[in-house]
C-alpha cells in the first residue's frame, strides 16, 4: 500500500495531535489519582477543551497554585470549582449499579451532586460513556455478538441523538469561565476528510464464473433482463462496471480540495464478505490505478 501523502498526513496529524495550550491552565486536585481519572482528565481537557492541565494529590500544591482550580474530593475549598466524586473513578472493577438521572436545560445528567457548586459529577459521567462502561456489563447481543445501540442508556432515555458528553464538557467550560474569566480556550476548527469503505470492488467484473452464472440465473428468474445485459457487457469490457466510479471520486476530491482515503475490504468468500479475491489481477490493477493518482489506500479486514 502507498505511504500516506503529505496532504493527508497533515490532516491526520491535525485530527490526532490536538492544538492544546503549552502551559497548564487548570489544576485538578484529587486525593485518589487513578488510571480512570487520568484517562478522563486527558479526554476532557486535552481533547475536549484543548488545554493542558495538572493533576495532583498534593493539597498544598493545589491551594498555592495560580491556575484555575477544580477540587475533585469530598472536601470543599473556597473560590474554586468543587466537584463531589461519585466513587466510580476510584474503583477498579466493573459492576452493575443504579444510574439515576435528572433533566436540566433539555439535557440529561447523571451522578447528581446537588449540594456542590456543580450539579453533577462530570468526570464520572464522561468516563462512563466515553469508556463504553455499559458494554462491559452483561447484555443481550445481536446475532454477531455485538452490543446494539438500542440497549444503551442514552437510547433508552431518547438522548442518543445528542452529543451528551460534548454538552457536559461545555457545561464545565462555561462554569470555569465564570470563576476564571481570564481563561483562554483554543478555538476549534472544522476539517473535512473523506473516507470511502469499499466492500465490493466491482458489481460484475472479475467475479468467478460460478457466481456470475448464479447471479444471472437469479436475474432471469426475477425477469431482470436489464441486469443480465449489463453484466454481460461489463464482463466483456463493452461497458464500465457500475461500481467503478473511482476516477470520478478522485476527480471530485481534487476539485474540492478534500483529502480522500480508500479502505478496501481485504477478505473474500466468507458468509458476509463477498468481494473479489484480493489477489485477482483486476483488484491489483485497480489499486495501482488509484495509487498512480496519488490517492491514499488503506485496508479493513
Amino acid at each position: 500500500m502507498s505511504a500516506l501523502s503529505n496532504s493527508l498526513q497533515k490532516v491526520l496529524d491535525e485530527f490526532c495531535n490536538y492544538d492544546i495550550t503549552t502551559s497548564p491552565q487548570v489544576i485538578v486536585y484529587s486525593p485518589h489519582i487513578s488510571k480512570r481519572l487520568i484517562f478522563t482528565c486527558d479526554f476532557i481537557f486535552k481533547q475536549g477543551l484543548r488545554v493542558n492541565y495538572v493533576l495532583t494529590d498534593n493539597e498544598k500544591e493545589f491551594t498555592d497554585s495560580s491556575l484555575a482550580k477544580i477540587n475533585y474530593s469530598e472536601r470543599e475549598f473556597k473560590n474554586v470549582l468543587n466537584l463531589l466524586p461519585s466513587g466510580l473513578l476510584e474503583e477498579t472493577d466493573i459492576k452493575v449499579f443504579k444510574r439515576p438521572h435528572h433533566k436540566q436545560n433539555n439535557l440529561i445528567y447523571f451522578f447528581q451532586t446537588p449540594d456542590r457548586d456543580f450539579h453533577f459529577d462530570v468526570f464520572s459521567s464522561v468516563f462512563y460513556f466515553v469508556s463504553r462502561y455499559e458494554e462491559w456489563l452483561p447484555f443481550v447481543a445481536d446475532k454477531h455478538g455485538r452490543f446494539e445501540s438500542r440497549a444503551s442508556l442514552l437510547y433508552i432515555l431518547s438522548a442518543h441523538k445528542k452529543p451528551m458528553v460534548d454538552y457536559w464538557v461545555l457545561d464545565l467550560k462555561n462554569y470555569l469561565l465564570k470563576l476564571y474569566p481570564e481563561l483562554k480556550f483554543p478555538e476549534k476548527k472544522f476539517r473535512y476528510l473523506s473516507t470511502i469503505d469499499v466492500d465490493n470492488v466491482f458489481a460484475y467484473k472479475a467475479k468467478p464464473f460460478s457466481r456470475s452464472m448464479g447471479a444471472s440465473l437469479k436475474d432471469f428468474l426475477n425477469l431482470n433482463f436489464e441486469s443480465i445485459i449489463e453484466r454481460i457487457k461489463t464482463i466483456y469490457f463493452l461497458k464500465r462496471d457500475p461500481f467503478d466510479a473511482y476516477d470520478l471520486q478522485i476527480e471530485l476530491s481534487e476539485k474540492n480540495n478534500v483529502p480522500l482515503l480508500y479502505f478496501f475490504l481485504y477478505r473474500n468468500n466468507t458468509e458476509h464478505d463477498r468481494t473479489i479475491d484480493p489477489n485477482h489481477t483486476q483488484f491489483k490493477k485497480l489499486l495501482k490505478r488509484i495509487k498512480d493518482k496519488r490517492t491514499d489506500i488503506g485496508i479493513h479486514p
